[in-house]
């Protein structure tokens, strides 16, 4: 499949990592459809989790996160999702002795930065990410 630097880039942002490929990939994923043509040269393009992509599974992913084009046939920069939480609003505790909310603000700001090091999260998605961790450590102090 032959592949053009924007694609690459936009591969790169959800996630692909792409290498050169060695004449033994090369020969050896060609078969696979996992070799991709960029300036006469293959290369592969592999996720954070190992896994080598095919043609198919990159170009699923390119139509997925493709940026809108505006009416001029301008393209529209996706939104990048922050690793910065947003902050949470203070909340008393529900019951006597349960942790004070700072202390439940930083273990969720932990728990999301350690889930977003380990997976892709879109902009849109973030704050609902942030709500059901912080949800959920709530639900654990208080039953504890």
């Amino acid at each position: 499949m032959q592949i053009t630097q924007e694609q690459i880039r936009l591969a790169e942002a959800h996630g692909c990592r792409f290498a050169p490929a060695s004449p033994a990939q090369a020969q050896t994923f060609a078969m696979q459809r996992r070799i991709f043509w960029h300036e006469g040269q293959p290369w592969v393009a592999q996720r954070g989790d190992g896994f080598y992509e095919t043609a198919a599974t990159l170009q699923s992913l390119l139509n997925s996160a493709a940026p809108a084009v505006a009416s001029v046939g301008q393209p529209i920069e996706p939104e990048v999702a922050s690793i910065e939480p947003a902050p949470l609003p203070d909340m008393q505790p529900a019951v006597a002795g349960a942790m004070p909310p700072s202390s439940l603000r930083a273990q969720t700001a932990e728990m999301v930065t350690a889930l977003l090091a380990k997976r892709q999260v879109g902009a849109q998605d973030l704050p609902a990410l942030i709500r059901a961790v912080h949800g959920c450590l709530t639900r654990l102090h208080r039953a504890g």
